[in-house]
């Protein structure tokens, strides 16, 4: 026999965890904000460097403007050179040049056999946002252009004044600056996820605990679930022992007809029973016969349904459990003194601790008649074991009498 029940399994594989889901949203929370950050971070960097960039460019451009006079045939010329030395030493990285009617009119020996190509934007370029322009060797330049306006021979007459530095060694910064945020924000990113998942599993606590108290339930350790929920799990827990309490209640309302039916049925079967003595007494022993054979069906069919009423409430929903060890115990002792019980030897192999999800009197009746069987076909001893399996148990009664024939093993199942 086994107290097991088949019960069916959710489809894990269908249904990710709370907790992955959990940790799957703050992964790509994460990782959103964090390379939305260091987007906004190297943005940020880039206009700011620009700036810096140009504001150089702002002094540089004042500096040539303050310097920058006219000869008497329109050129221009510079009263004193630029401070920094870098203009006078080829491909350094910082250039100017003045530019009049659309054409070079001076530029710094720094600029060599080369030039400053077309800016990007010139009229646009602030000392925020200085122009882009492709310079010597092929370095990519920051520039800054302005026009001023000189007298020359009583007329106004207008120059273009551009300055330009090399910008790898900010863009080398940037790159740099990025990688190091990369990296900061990848242990920010290590650090938050360790946090969300210590919160998921946090979170999911009160649902580990509840699946706790539903097994000591199931295995009839506990009637029914108790402790402290937080406010979220507490209405599944109430509504959860609202169903073990009616599914008692069902179970008792299943008992207490199959016993009306039972008594019920008592008093119409004790009349077909006097009824048959009747009419062996009146020497109709052919029809008596026939009606005790109908009696004796009559009788099985009702104790099978009855047995089968009992059974479908054997397993309590929660509390009530057979004590398998104890229970088996008592009714060896009993079998003891019955006849053939003393010649045989009965041995209760059941694990001490064995409680199984059974109505205590249910398990005494159906282990009962199966010892009182062994009693009666046993030679010399009767075993009672059990086999842990998948959650259940399966007890046996072994005997070793003859046994059920192998024809008849069939018609044993059912």
């Amino acid at each position: 026999m086994s107290s097991k029940a088949e019960r069916p399994k959710a489809d894990l594989a269908a249904a990710p965890s709370l907790r992955a889901r959990l940790l799957l949203m703050a992964a790509l929370t994460i990782a959103a904000a964090l390379a939305l950050a260091w987007a906004s971070y190297t943005a940020e960097f880039r206009r700011a460097a620009a700036a810096n960039v140009g504001f150089g460019l702002q002094s540089q451009w004042n500096e040539l403007a303050a310097d920058l006079e006219t000869a008497s045939d329109g050129k221009p010329l510079l009263r004193a050179p630029m401070s920094d030395p870098r203009y006078d030493n080829p491909y350094s990285g910082l250039y100017w040049r003045i530019d009049s009617g659309g054409a070079t009119a001076l530029r710094s020996r720094s600029l060599w056999d080369a030039d400053i190509g077309p800016l990007s934007a010139p009229d646009a370029a602030t000392a925020e946002m200085p122009a882009r322009a492709d310079g010597p060797d092929g370095a990519r330049l920051y520039a800054l252009r302005r026009e001023v306006t000189l007298t020359v021979a009583g007329k106004p007459r207008a120059y273009a004044l551009t300055v330009a530095t090399d910008g790898h060694e900010q863009l080398a910064l940037r790159e740099t600056l990025s990688r190091d945020a990369a990296r900061v924000l990848a242990i920010v990113g290590v650090a938050l996820f360790a946090g969300a998942a210590l919160q998921a599993w946090v979170l999911s606590r009160p649902l580990a605990n509840l699946r706790h108290k539903l097994t000591l339930v199931r295995d009839s350790r506990s009637a029914r679930l108790e402790g402290k929920f937080p406010a979220e799990v507490a209405p599944l827990v109430d509504d959860l022992n609202a169903l073990l309490d009616a599914q008692d209640a069902q179970i008792a309302r299943s008992r207490a007809q199959a016993g009306d039916l039972a008594h019920g049925l008592k008093t119409p079967l004790t009349v077909l029973d006097g009824e048959a003595r009747r009419l062996e007494a009146a020497g109709d022993r052919l029809s008596a016969e026939r009606l005790r054979e109908q009696l004796a069906a009559m009788q099985g069919h009702v104790a099978r349904e009855l047995a089968r009423a009992r059974m479908r409430g054997a397993a309590p929903t929660g509390g009530g459990a057979a004590e398998a060890a104890i229970a088996v115990d008592r009714l060896l002792g009993l079998f003891a003194r019955l006849p053939r019980g003393a010649e045989i030897a009965w041995r209760n192999d059941l694990p001490a601790d064995l409680r199984l999800r059974f109505d205590a009197d249910d398990f005494g009746e159906v282990i009962g008649n199966l010892l009182d069987n062994a009693r009666k076909h046993a030679r010399t001893a009767v075993v009672v074991s059990a086999t842990l399996a998948d959650g259940g148990a399966w007890i046996h009664v072994d005997d070793d009498g003859p046994g059920i024939p192998d024809g008849r093993r069939e018609d044993m199942k059912g």
